[in-house]
C-alpha cells in the first residue's frame, strides 16, 4: 500500500533494527535485546556481580548521604544504557531505573550496589522481551500503581507513579515511572491525581489511534487498587476534603460517564 503512494525498496524481513532482535514464529512476533544486553554486561559487569531473581530489593532504601562517593561518569553510563534498555524491550525494570537515577549528580557506593543487582537480574533474564500475537480485538487496559515511600528514598515524602498500558494484552504503550513534584496529604489525593494524569495520557493516545484507524471495540479499562479513588470516579458528591483535586475529580468522573 505504501509503494503504491512512494518511491520504496522492499529489504525483505527485518531481523535486528537499533539493538532490536525480531525473532517471528507463524503466531507470534518477538522483540528483545539480547545482543545488547550482552554488550552491557561485558562492559561493566564484574566478577562479584552475582545473578538476582528480581531487580530491586525492597527492603533496602537509597538515600542521598550515606555511604562512599563513587565515579559519576562511570555511574551515568551505565545508567544510561540501561534507560534505553528500559524503554525499548524491558519495562520490567523501569521503577528501579527510576530510582538509580535520582542520585546521578552525587552516587555513592549504596547506589552503586543497586547498580549491580540490576545488571544481575539481567544477567539471568538476557532473553526476556515483548511478544506481539495477531488480533482484530483493539483493547486497552491500563494499570496505575502508586508507591508512597518518597520518604525512604529520597527524604522527600513524596509519591511514585507507575503507569502501564496492555494493548491485546501486551504490555506496550505509555508504560511510565514519574516522582510526584508536589507532597501529597492523603493516598486518596496522590492515587487520583495519578489516575488524571493517566485518564489525559489516554485520551490522547486514544486519538493518535483512531487517526491511524484503529478503533477499540471496548471503552479503556484502568485498573486501581485505592477503593476511595474509585469511589470518587463516580460519586456526583463532590465533599470538602477534596476540593484541592476538584479539577482532576470533575475531570476523570466526566470521562467514566461518557465511556470515553
Amino acid at each position: 500500500m505504501l509503494n503504491s503512494r512512494f518511491d520504496m525498496k522492499d529489504m525483505d524481513l527485518a531481523h535486528v533494527i537499533l539493538g532490536i532482535k525480531i525473532s517471528r514464529t507463524s503466531n507470534r512476533l518477538t522483540l528483545d535485546q539480547s545482543h545488547y544486553v550482552d554488550k552491557i554486561l561485558e562492559k561493566f559487569s564484574n566478577d562479584d556481580t552475582s545473578l538476582a531473581r528480581t531487580p530491586i530489593d525492597t527492603s533496602k532504601h537509597l538515600l542521598k548521604n550515606r555511604g562512599e562517593a563513587v565515579s559519576q561518569v562511570e555511574y551515568s553510563r551505565v545508567i544510561e544504557s540501561l534507560m534505553y534498555l528500559m524503554s525499548c524491550t524491558r519495562p520490567e525494570i523501569a521503577f528501579v531505573v527510576n530510582k538509580v537515577c535520582q542520585f546521578m549528580q552525587k552516587p555513592l557506593n549504596s547506589h552503586w550496589k543497586k547498580k549491580k543487582r540490576i545488571l544481575g537480574y539481567l544477567n539471568g533474564t538476557v532473553n526476556y522481551g515483548l511478544h506481539f500475537t495477531p488480533t482484530h480485538l483493539y483493547n486497552l487496559t491500563w494499570l496505575v500503581t502508586r508507591m508512597r515511600t518518597g520518604h525512604l528514598i529520597v527524604m522527600m515524602r513524596r509519591s511514585t507513579t507507575g503507569i502501564a498500558c496492555f494493548w491485546v494484552q501486551i504490555l506496550s504503550l505509555g508504560n511510565q515511572r514519574n516522582k510526584r513534584y508536589t507532597v501529597s496529604r492523603s493516598s486518596t489525593e496522590a492515587e487520583y491525581r495519578s489516575v488524571a494524569s493517566l485518564v489525559a495520557e489516554i485520551t490522547w493516545i486514544r486519538g493518535l489511534l483512531q487517526e491511524i484507524h484503529v478503533h477499540s471495540s471496548k471503552p479503556p479499562i484502568i485498573w486501581c487498587d485505592n477503593s476511595s479513588t474509585v469511589r470518587l470516579t463516580s460519586n456526583p458528591v463532590l465533599h470538602a476534603r477534596t476540593k484541592h483535586i476538584e479539577l482532576d475529580l470533575y475531570f476523570v468522573r466526566e470521562k467514566v460517564q461518557q465511556k470515553n
